[in-house]
């Protein structure tokens, strides 16, 4: 069973694995974090090889409709945030996977 892992139990892990501080570490999520968040917000895709893509993904207007209602409400186009892992990732994921099954 997989566990759920938290930006403080991220930042645990970190500071194990590089020796750094505790609150350092929490510090360089913060700063990837915000980071990510801002140049995605600017329309560019940050790329990380071997682990994946970040980008805006552009969402079509479309009409929703709430039946208590009986009414149709449109829904505006917008920009949402996405991640696309790479393809290295997903084969390590998957072969991975297969040792606990």
């Amino acid at each position: 069973m997989s566990q759920r892992i938290n930006k403080k139990d991220l930042a645990f892990l970190f500071a194990i694995k590089t020796g750094v501080s505790l609150d350092r570490a929490s510090h360089l999520i913060s700063v990837l974090c915000r980071t990510i968040t801002s140049e995605v917000n600017a329309g560019n895709e940050i790329v990380l090889k071997g682990f994946g893509k970040f980008y805006g993904r552009d969402r079509k207007e479309r009409t929703m409709v709430m039946v208590q209602q009986q009414q149709k409400q449109l829904i505006p186009a917008k920009t949402i945030p996405a991640f696309k892992p790479s393809e290295t990732w997903k084969r390590t994921l998957s072969r991975d996977r297969q040792h606990f099954e």
